[in-house]
């Protein structure tokens, strides 16, 4: 049977149903992290080979932000990639050294 256009939709979450990722285990990871050395300890892991390196630029750019909305066209000075406005590549902004 395949999708009907104008059914009914049936199964997966409620509107409004919270994450199962609760705030209770975000804290219990970051209290992890402090105990492994914080961010001191995650530049050494990194820094350690380049496997480490990879993976961990692969965690941080699938956390950053995939949109970034500017305001009254300023641009911020610390941001941790390049963005590129269309039709003014030679003026990309860069928070990476």
């Amino acid at each position: 049977m395949s999708f009907q256009k104008g059914h009914e939709r049936f199964g997966g979450r409620a509107p409004g149903t919270p994450n199962k990722f609760t705030g209770s285990a975000k804290e219990a990871i970051l209290e992890v992290f402090e105990r492994m050395g914080g961010v001191e300890g995650l530049y050494e892991w990194a820094a350690a080979s380049e496997k480490n390196q990879r993976i961990f630029y692969t965690a941080f750019m699938k956390m950053a932000p995939r949109e970034v909305f500017l305001q009254n066209g300023e641009m911020p000075d610390n941001l941790p990639f390049r963005l590129f406005i269309e039709g003014q590549e030679d003026q990309a902004k860069t928070g990476i050294s």
